[in-house]
């Protein structure tokens, strides 16, 4: 007898599978080479996912100045050519960019993970200077995490078991 894909099954993309994989293995997107995008509408609900809203000018002009921040650092310390289709993408095209073949797509990878340092260095060095303590903030999150969590499971994830922590 042969079972039929879960609507769960079937809402799983190869991006998801991907991250999956990585997630399970321990790795860091920081070392993927290349991204598994397959529509725009894949890209932007990951964008989503992570907090940003591409409809929110302030998010966008961020967007734009880390990318145009990763830019410039490739180009000033490595002489890293990355051409202007690539440089001045906005981020969904960029996440598309990154899943396709070639040279922009290695470009297109290169600017992200710079992107992904600069933003995290960036995020640190704010929460230093935030007027909340870190209890306060890993409060946030932890009920951002629970409520995903929450979410996944009402939709029917296959979650055996999760258990929280802090990443130091």
């Amino acid at each position: 007898m042969v079972n039929s894909p879960s609507s769960l099954d079937q809402a799983f993309t190869v991006a998801d599978l991907e991250g999956i994989r990585n997630l399970l293995s321990g790795g860091s997107v920081i070392d993927w080479r290349k991204l598994m995008f397959e529509t725009e509408a894949e890209a932007a609900a990951f964008v989503a996912a992570n907090e940003l809203d591409l409809d929110d000018p302030a998010d966008v002009t961020r967007i734009n100045a880390v990318r145009n921040e990763a830019v410039k650092y490739l180009r000033r310390h490595f002489d890293f050519p990355v051409p202007s289709p690539v440089a001045n993408a906005d981020l969904v095209t960029l996440l598309m960019l990154a899943s396709g073949k070639g040279h922009r797509q290695l470009c297109a990878c290169t600017v992200l993970k710079v992107m992904h340092t600069i933003h995290h260095l960036e995020a640190r060095e704010l929460l230093f200077q935030l007027p909340v303590s870190n209890e306060e903030v890993f409060h946030l999150v932890e009920q951002k995490v629970y409520r995903v969590i929450g979410r996944a499971l009402a939709e029917g994830a296959p979650i055996v078991e999760f258990i929280g922590g802090r990443k130091n």
